[in-house]
């Protein structure tokens, strides 16, 4: 498909290992804001994202995790991670092929999203301050296979798992207003730090 995103060529450049470093980084600073445009400002998106859930158990806050989105056609709601690791360990992480590619995150949060995917009712779930039901998990990673998608999803009992690559396919194919000014506001804060670093040398 022509004009079609594809994070093979925006980040792979392996004969320039600094660029891909430095474009993944500046992307990851505000990646969760592309999926939050997309399920909170587009009508046609299957997810209406509430805000950002967070577990407890007995009263006590455990963690904050990225999202909380409601399937438009069902009503139920799912807590959601995003992660997006591009250039890291030499590219490996940039596609999500098979389940082991979850073996690395180790992390108290990400480990709680898990047993959540297997019991949602595991912790008590609050979005706005308030307690809700949840009936499951939703992964969301850069790139995503149609295997990938399958073993995850089998494996840790994962309601759904979504590719960055095609929210953003979506949002440019969908002529998404508030994504194309989200863009033209990064762009503008970097032409002006460049500048400035660098005044009357660069255009």
């Amino acid at each position: 498909m022509a004009g079609s995103i594809e994070f093979n060529k925006i980040f792979v450049h392996q004969q320039d290992v600094k660029q891909d470093k430095f474009l993944s980084r500046l992307f990851g600073i505000f990646s969760e804001e592309i999926a939050r445009k997309w399920a909170s400002k587009d009508t046609k998106a299957p997810y209406e994202d509430l805000g950002r859930p967070t577990l407890k158990q007995k009263g006590k806050k455990l963690c904050t995790l990225d999202f909380a989105f409601r399937d438009k056609k069902t009503g139920k709601v799912y807590v959601a991670e995003q992660k997006c690791w591009l250039e890291y360990e030499n590219y490996k992480h940039l596609s999500l092929d098979n389940y082991q590619k979850l073996d690395c995150l180790t992390d108290s949060s990400f480990s709680k999203f898990l047993e959540l995917a297997d019991n949602p009712k595991k912790y008590d779930v609050f979005i706005g301050g308030k307690q809700t039901e949840i009936s499951g998990t939703i992964l969301l990673w850069g790139k995503v296979t149609n295997e990938g998608k399958t073993s995850v999803k089998l494996k840790y009992k994962i309601h759904d798992v979504l590719s960055l690559e095609n929210i953003i396919e979506n949002l440019v194919s969908w002529k998404t207003p508030e994504y194309s000014d989200l863009i033209k506001e990064k762009k503008r804060w970097c032409n002006q730090l460049f500048h400035e670093l660098c005044p009357n040398q660069i255009n």
